[in-house]
Formats: structure tokens, sequence, C-alpha cells
């Protein structure tokens, strides 16, 4: 069927934020079976990219590469481990659940529309005790570092507060290298 569900139209939405290219779809269309917001946002994540490389960039192991980024979001990040100036969130003690929610809530607060994060689904996974980041993960496969303003007023303009998305372990690696 052409057109898309606000649900499908959402995810493309959210897949292609991440990206600093404009992306405009002009045709799509759904299936009654096989389709869903995870399968529209992931095939986003591969197809975008590959669309803006030059011909040189697309090569099968570039393919293979954003494939395997697309999917495995929720994997890794789940287990990578934490440069020193973090506490980890991803337990479930009390006091891990109030830090989410505080850390959760000052996001919310903080972001706007136009924002990469607005109406966004997230969890806290992390906060940076040496500078005002929390890693995120946003549904339903990215992670992101969010650095926090804690103005007394939300900011009038995005992209405060600003958020990077990262791909992989590697990616995340680097920027905790960059802001160390």
């Amino acid at each position: 069927m052409f057109g898309l569900l606000d649900e499908y139209r959402g995810a493309i939405r959210a897949a292609s934020s991440v990206f600093t290219f404009p992306m405009i779809v002009r045709v799509a269309a759904h299936a009654q079976i096989g389709s869903s917001t995870i399968v529209f946002e992931r095939l986003t994540d591969l197809l975008a990219p590959l669309v803006y490389a030059t011909d040189a960039e697309r090569t099968d192991e570039v393919v293979r590469l954003w494939w395997e980024r697309a999917w495995t979001a929720r994997n890794w990040v789940d287990e990578v481990e934490l440069p020193e100036s973090y506490v980890d969130l991803r337990g479930t003690t009390y006091n891990e659940t109030l830090e989410r929610d505080r850390l959760s809530s000052e996001i919310r607060r903080e972001v706007g529309p136009g924002h990469r994060l607005f109406g966004q689904r997230f969890s806290v996974l992390a906060r940076d005790t040496a500078r005002d980041d929390v890693l995120v993960f946003v549904e339903p496969n990215r992670v992101a570092l969010v650095h926090l303003t804690y103005a007394p007023s939300a900011p009038d303009r995005h992209p405060w507060p600003i958020a990077t998305f990262v791909l992989d372990k590697q990616q995340l690696e680097e920027q905790w290298q960059l802001r160390a």
C-alpha cells in the first residue's frame, strides 16, 4: 500500500534525525504483514548514508557495516565498559532508578521542538561526573551522548542540549576521548 502510517513516518524521521544532511522521502509503501516501525527505522539507518555516499564509499564492506550498525545498538551498549568518570545507571537499584528518572526529566525539560530528541523514547544508561554528559539509549536502536545545560529555564533554541549520536562502540569511545 502506498503512503505511510504516522507511526512509520515517525520511525523514518527518528532514524534520519541522526544525519546532518536533509532527507526527503517522496514515495513509500507498507504492507499489512511484515511492516513495522523497527523495520522502517532500521532500513532508513541503512539506506540514508548510502544514498548520500560517494560512489567510492558504496562498497560491500560499507553496506555490511551499516547493516550491522542498524541492528546491534542495544547489544553493544548494554555491554560497553564505561570510563572511570561515569556512574553506571543500567542496574535496578532504587538509587539508580531515582537518578535515571531525574536525568530523564532534565533531558525532557531541556529538549524542545526541533531537537533531535524531542518526542523520542529514551532511557538513561549512565552519567559523567566530570562533565554534564548523559549516555542514553534512544528507542528502538540508537545511542547518544547528551550534554545537559542545567539552565534555569529550557533553552530557547536547539541544538541545546547537544546530542551526539554514535553508531557503535568505537564511535562512542572516540567521543569519550574527544571529551576527556
